[in-house]
This record gives structure tokens, sequence and C-alpha cells, in this order.
């Protein structure tokens, strides 16, 4: 089969550029060709389609005048649908399958992908096709479900986007142009969501997709597990988004509040310099890391800790800690407690809670070695159970075919 992957960046930035590039080599390996299509950067992983990639354009890290002066484009990117029209002439796939595109490539390249007639599948790997904002979050920070029924003014009126109303009122405007000129169920042939909790989350906003929808873990890619030991380091791991919705401040405060335990913190985000601003010497900023250097520092944490304020659609920050034998530590919200089972393969605590954050980062601390080695055996025994490569590649398969067959119909 030939199978075109869609996604913003093409190169690692977070949890949707991992899948995004797992499913390629993933793919690859059973024998699918696999093309590629994504935004321009000089950060690109070399690939033989960067020659029909869309100029670079993320509407999210441009500053206020470019956003209103690329107002047009963040509605509908008329150089990603030639570009990807092109590319659809060229490689010829028989379905394509998105990742993230919003604010970037748009709604045009469902235009494009139509016209073409290519089977359409989207990994949802956040809220936007319900949310404006795409992370159910005001711009107090606090959770908002005020725009359940397409009524997306309430984004603007909470200033849900950047906390700027100017900006909230883009992605309002944004997201009534896409449901009343590309809706997705007449767009999108089949939606893949990463946990049941994003699924049923999205269904009771858009219960029209219920027919489209289908529960897809995320997975980790095979890697042997038989020379892991488990291993209680010296420090606590934070690893992914520096952002106010993943919890950092908080975090922050709690190891301020805790000096004898150590916490190092890699990964890029908007509140890097707040952050480095808050810390006590106690916490230690490594910077982006990937590859190798990101596995050592897993192997030689004791906890990795996820402490979102959103709604998470799944946390792979803590499926991969898992796989590498580490227990986590994880608010209790979103698709997080699918990954995470309290006091089996790491501890749950209640989101925006500090009390709750400091009593479990008490107790893991404190923890026997015994029940640690505990939590460590069941950590590796979670990527079988739900995130096992080759029952996501079989039910991968009968999502496209299942998208295939829609498509069809239509």
């Amino acid at each position: 089969m030939k199978i075109l992957l869609v996604n913003r960046y093409h190169h690692p930035m977070g949890g949707s550029e991992t899948v995004y590039f797992n499913t390629a080599r993933l793919l690859e390996s059973k024998g699918h060709i696999v093309s590629f299509f994504a935004m321009c950067s000089p950060k690109n992983t070399p690939n033989a389609q960067e020659r029909f990639f869309t100029n670079s354009f993320d509407f999210n890290n441009l500053p206020l005048k470019g956003k209103i002066r690329n107002f047009r484009n963040f509605f509908y990117n008329k150089d990603a649908r030639i570009k990807l029209e092109q590319l659809i002439d060229e490689v010829k796939p028989d379905i394509a399958h998105i990742h993230l595109f919003y604010g970037s490539l748009t709604s045009s390249i469902l235009v494009a992908l139509r016209k073409k007639g290519i089977p359409v599948v989207i990994t949802a790997h956040d809220y936007r096709l319900v949310c404006p904002a795409y992370v159910f979050l005001d711009g107090n920070n606090k959770i908002c479900e005020k725009c359940k029924g397409k009524k997306f003014f309430h984004c603007a009126l909470n200033r849900c986007a950047k906390k700027s109303y100017v900006v909230s009122t883009l992605f309002a405007l944004e997201a009534y142009y896409r449901n009343i000129f590309y809706p997705s169920k007449s767009y999108i042939d089949n939606i893949a969501f990463v946990s049941d909790f994003s699924m049923k989350k999205h269904l009771q906003y858009r219960p029209d997709l219920e027919d489209k929808a289908v529960q897809l873990y995320n997975f980790i890619p095979k890697s042997s597990t038989k020379d892991i030991v488990p291993n209680k380091g010296a420090y606590f791991l934070y690893l992914g988004r520096i952002s106010s919705e993943k919890g950092i401040l908080n975090l922050v405060n709690a190891f301020n509040e805790r000096p004898r335990l150590k916490l190092i913190i890699a990964g890029a985000g908007p509140l890097l310099d707040e952050v480095l601003k808050k810390k006590n010497d106690n916490i230690e900023y490594r910077g982006f890391v990937q590859g190798a250097e990101l596995k050592s520092l897993v192997l030689d944490s004791s906890f990795v800790v996820v402490p979102s304020e959103c709604y998470e659609t799944l946390g792979m920050s803590a499926v991969e800690a898992l796989a590498l034998g580490k227990p986590v530590i994880a608010a209790n919200i979103g698709g997080l407690p699918e990954v995470v089972t309290h006091k089996k393969n790491g501890f749950l605590f209640d989101a925006f809670s500090m009390d709750g954050l400091l009593n479990v980062l008490d107790r893991a601390n404190a923890i026997p070695a015994k029940e640690y080695r505990a939590l460590c055996e069941r950590a590796l025994l979670t990527e079988g159970q739900k995130f096992d490569e080759e029952s996501h590649y079989a039910q991968l398969m009968e999502i496209y075919k299942s998208a295939i067959k829609n498509h069809q119909a239509q």
C-alpha cells in the first residue's frame, strides 16, 4: 500500500511527531511505501518529498503582527493545497494519514485530498476538532468546555488562545469557518483517537462523528527490555513541552518546597524563561534532548513526572517512560489514567493539587526498594498490554481498509 503521512512538522517537536515518525518506520518495515507532506524547515529530517513541502507557516509561534499579516493563511493555506496536489500526482498514494495540520497546513489540504480522490484518516492528537484553542483551557488556565454545541465565540470571550482577545477571536473565527465550509464529517473517512477519554470527549461534542471514530492507542517501537535493570536514580524527571497546560509551574513550586529532592527538566516551550527564574538550586534544566541522551536521562531517574493540568489525549512521555521500565507520577486527568495505574506502575494525584503532588513526591522518594522494583517490573509490562507494536499495526491496517471502503461508498 502507498501511504501519505501528513504533519505540520517533519522534525522532532513533541508527542505527535514521535507518533508520526514511529508510524512511518512501522509501515516501511511491513513493506508499505511511505511518502510525507509537511512544512519546509531547516530542521527537517531529510526525505525525498521535501521539494513539495509548503512554505513554513506556524501561526502559534508568530508575533501578533505576523498573525495579522498571515490572517488569510491561517484559515486557508493555498500554497499547501497546490503543493500537496503536486505531490499526490507524483507519488499516487492509496490513502492519506494526517496528524497535526490546523493552524499551518489548514483545511486546504482536505480540499486537495478530496479533489484527488484520496481516502483520509486523521489521528486526533489534540482537541482542535471541537475546541478552537485545542486544549479545553481558558485564559486563566482553567478547564473550559463552554464551546459545546459549536458555540466557539466563548473562545474569544474567555481569551482561551494565548490569553489574547485578538488571537482567541481568530481561533474562534477559524473554527466557525472550517465547520461551515470544510466540515470534518464530509472530508474525513476515519478518525483515530489515541485514548478512550479523547474519543468520548470528542463524541460528547460531536456525536455525528461516531460512525468514523476508532480508538487506537499510540505504540512503542519494539525494543529489548531484558537488559533493563530497575535502578532508582537520584532525581525526578520532567520531559516535554514547557507550557502552562503541562503543569510545569506547579511542579517547579513543589520542588521549591522540597529542596532535598532533585528535579531535572528536559524540553522547551513558552514558559522556559519563567521556569528558569522561579527554580531553586535543586532544579536543573537540560534543554531539549532526544535519542540516546533522552533514554539515558529516563533510565537514570527515579520517576518520570507528568503533572498535566489539561485533558491530555494520552501522554506519550508517560508511555515512553513505562516502556523503559520507569514508573510514572501523573496527574489524574484526561487519558493519563489509561496509561498510569495507581500503585501498579506509578502514582496518580489530583490535577491542580499542590498538596496532592507534594504527598506523592514524598511517598515516591521514600518508597522501599522492593516496592520500587515491583513498580518497574509492572511498568515494563504496560507496553505489551496496551501499546504493542504488532497489535497497533493490525488495528491500523483495519482502519485504513475501513477508510478506503467508506471513501468508495461516498
